[in-house]
């Protein structure tokens, strides 16, 4: 699990190593704010194997869930995911 206890979340393994690459993407990066397509093409670019939507989601809804990143769904019905506040940036 991850070091901070606030960031301690029981998931699957696949999603717990997703998550962890995406709390360290948003540490260098705070700003960034991207698709479930974006996140997997550019935070997690080079991860093998390539995860499904299925296990991304997962992971990004249990940082949610933990305050860590923010679910924003637009008008149009895109949804984006940020740093949370429980990040601590």
């Amino acid at each position: 699990m991850w070091h901070r206890a606030r960031e301690r979340v029981l998931i699957g393994r696949d999603a717990e190593r997703l998550a962890r690459i995406i709390l360290g993407y948003l540490r260098a990066h705070p700003a960034a704010s991207d698709s479930l397509r974006g996140i997997r093409d550019w935070w997690l670019r080079g991860i093998e194997p390539v995860p499904g939507d299925g296990e991304l989601h997962e992971a990004l809804e249990q940082l949610v869930r933990a305050d860590l990143v923010c679910r924003i769904e637009n008008p149009d019905g895109t949804v984006l995911w940020t740093a949370g506040p429980g990040l601590g940036r």
